[in-house]
């Protein structure tokens, strides 16, 4: 720093000389060490006030207390001085305060148990700026006529710590013994307690300031200056308060942006009284709300944490304890309704159910919330108001924390949902979101069905959505969105979202149960359809001829190897010219519903294990694989839908039934095999 930039400041070079002068004069003046016999306290307690408020203002009996400081009698020469000087209730409560500290904090220094007091001060005032002030700010500062620094005063405690140093047995019997040293403990106004001078240094609540201190923590010469009989200059030191490093500074501008953002939440939760929000600003409040809370609870926690650690009280009845326990409740309970409620929401959206004990425990959370964040906006507003009031300050703690208190609190009343609430109003809504969805009569008609169902089998309106959302799940698992190879030879991972199980007998895929085999054929015959194909019907428009004919060249080739393989009878040779043209009606419908190559050989391979029960495997293997075709697409309607070329949702149903009958093959073949001969049994019936 040069020269030109040290005397920029001329103020604050002015206001630091006053404070050296000052300190001087008290270095001369003041003793190192008062003691104090227990019937002399009510002199500590004088002293002590008037280290804080000095003497008082008028000489003349002012009881109004208007003044922190006063005189009890018109004639103070003639009483002494503990009758002389009176305080007022706040004063007094201060007072009290930091002399309780100094009675616990000390220990006795010999058998009267006497307190070893002292007092030093440490001058404050503004820090230096290297911004050179206009004329008449000079002036104005100069035309002041209270002084530009103010004296803190600081209590010293010299206190006596024993402690046990061991000796060598072999040179000594003794083993222990003890020494003597005194430690020193310093209190500040606010009475925190601070076990050495770089504790005070380091920790103290002062705000952004320049600190004129003495050296070490006691008033002692300078050895820079030599001492001379008459004078001795002071050791002093000029710091800055802790309040002026970059780690306060960062967690104040925390504590500034965490408050706004928590009254930005209060202003978001009083507009969706007015208008619904878009879910991504819901989604940004929630966030905001999270992280403030978070901040507030991170705070409180690190300052319970700094009074312990100063001796302050963190008793739960302490009234500036009881803040921070409040807000830490209030957090927590929040926190705690926020987190449960979105748990509570997946469960309901997924259809599960929510058993009595988590919902007890959610509404005990959610209205422990409400009445907590209820006091805690009047108990915190009461605080802020009643500290405004006297120091004409307000803290930013105290403020963030009644922006957590606020924005709990509008939270839970704008909107309160208990934890049936919460769960019907997000059934509701999946259950409406998927209806709107649907886009056919038909398939409304079956979704209705499937919900007169759920209301006779259930009694309880909550029992019966999550029946409801049940089946919308199960049909939405299946309509997964899993790529689908048109034609190609890669194979999609639709299987991967399949979860079957026989289930008395039958397949139960993804929670829907496949048509009983048995009972499909029984329908068919008492209806009188015979399985066949329509030329007209399995050619419908828009095929994709290079998927034909690359499903043909596939079909192709497993006949082939089906007629040269073990499982062909002896006798059967294989034909001269492969029975394709039979299959092609098969072929053209499948690739207009978007069976590739790999769905076309889980079918064949679904037909080789029936075949394999039959003797007459050439006559029937058309009837076989079109029997097992038209079984698959008959299940559709298991799901309320029908076949639809341009549905890509059906094409993938019917694609996830395939994969899970060809996986369950052999647990159906038995099934599949009766069924398959009581079709044909009735085909040769009909012949006849």
């Amino acid at each position: 720093m040069t020269e030109e930039e040290e005397v920029t400041d001329i103020c604050w070079e002015v206001t630091k000389t006053l404070a050296i002068q000052q300190q001087q004069y008290l270095f001369e003046n003041l003793p190192d060490c008062t003691i104090y016999k227990d019937n002399e306290h009510e002199y500590l307690k004088q002293n002590i006030g008037f280290a804080i408020y000095g003497p008082p203002e008028n000489i003349k009996n002012t009881d109004t207390e208007e003044d922190h400081c006063y005189c009890k009698t018109e004639s103070p020469n003639d009483a002494d001085v503990v009758e002389t000087v009176g305080y007022s209730e706040d004063a007094q409560k201060i007072i009290n305060k930091i002399y309780d500290r100094i009675c616990t904090s000390s220990v006795e220094t010999d058998d009267s148990g006497s307190i070893y007091y002292g007092i030093i001060y440490n001058m404050i005032f503004r820090r230096k700026t290297n911004v050179k002030p206009k004329k008449n700010e000079v002036k104005e500062e100069a035309d002041k006529d209270m002084p530009n620094f103010v004296p803190v005063p600081i209590f010293t405690i010299r206190n006596k710590k024993k402690y046990e140093t061991t000796k060598k047995a072999k040179q000594e019997d003794t083993s222990t013994g003890d020494e003597i040293q005194y430690e020193t403990l310093y209190i500040d106004v606010t009475s925190r307690v601070y076990k050495n001078w770089t504790d005070y240094i380091e920790n103290n609540k002062l705000p952004e300031c320049t600190m004129v201190l003495p050296k070490h923590g006691f008033y002692e010469s300078n050895p820079a200056y030599c001492p001379t009989e008459d004078y001795s200059t002071v050791w002093l030191e000029i710091l800055e308060s802790p309040s002026c490093k970059w780690n306060v500074k960062l967690c104040k501008g925390m504590d500034v942006a965490s408050t706004v953002v928590g009254f930005g939440t209060v202003g978001l939760s009083i507009a969706a009284l007015f208008t619904p929000l878009a879910p991504v600003v819901a989604i940004s409040g929630v966030a905001a709300a999270t992280a403030t809370s978070a901040w507030s609870f991170g705070r409180n926690t690190q300052q319970l944490v700094d009074r312990n650690k100063h001796e302050e009280s963190i008793h739960v009845f302490d009234k500036e304890a009881f803040t921070h326990y409040l807000s830490m409740a209030s957090t927590a309970f929040g926190l705690g309704a926020m987190g449960g409620s979105a748990i509570i929401s997946n469960v309901a959206a997924r259809g599960m159910t929510v058993n009595t004990l988590a919902k007890v425990a959610f509404n005990t959370v959610q209205g422990g919330s409400l009445i907590l964040s209820g006091i805690g906006v009047i108990y915190q507003g009461h605080c802020i108001y009643d500290k405004y009031k006297k120091e004409k300050t307000v803290d930013v703690i105290d403020a963030l924390n009644l922006a957590t208190h606020l924005m709990f609190f509008y939270g839970s009343v704008v909107k309160i949902q208990f934890a049936s609430d919460i769960i019907e109003s997000t059934q509701s809504k999946v259950i409406n979101d998927y209806k709107n969805d649907l886009v056919t009569k038909r398939i409304r008609k079956k979704f209705n069905k499937i919900v007169k169902k759920a209301a006779e089998n259930n009694t309880c309106k909550i029992s019966e959505n999550a029946e409801v959302i049940l089946y919308i799940k199960h049909r939405r698992d299946l309509l997964s969105n899993q790529p689908v190879t048109k034609g190609g030879n890669q194979t999609d991972s639709t299987s991967h979202n399949i979860e079957w199980s026989i289930n008395r007998g039958g397949l139960k895929v993804n929670g829907i149960i496949l048509l009983d085999p048995i009972e499909f054929v029984t329908r068919l015959i008492k209806l009188g359809i015979f399985i066949g194909i329509d030329q007209n019907e399995s050619d419908p428009p828009n095929n994709d001829n290079e998927l034909i004919e690359q499903l043909t060249k596939v079909f192709c080739d497993l006949l082939s190897k089906l007629y040269v393989s073990d499982d062909c009878p002896k006798s059967k040779k294989l034909p001269i010219k492969l029975p394709v043209p039979d299959f092609a009606p098969l072929i053209r419908e499948m690739s207009s519903l978007q069976i590739n190559k790999n769905y076309l050989e889980m079918l064949f391979k679904i037909t080789e294990k029936l075949l394999k029960r039959s003797k007459n495997m050439d006559d029937f293997l058309l009837l076989t694989f079109t029997f097992v075709w038209q079984y698959c697409k008959a299940n559709l309607k298991q799901w309320g839908m029908t076949l639809c070329p341009q549905s890509i949702c059906s094409n993938k149903i019917l694609q996830r039934i395939i994969i899970a009958i060809f996986e369950a093959i052999d647990m159906m073949a038995s099934n599949l095999c009766h069924a398959f001969e009581k079709y044909i049994a009735s085909i040769l019936y009909k012949n006849k």
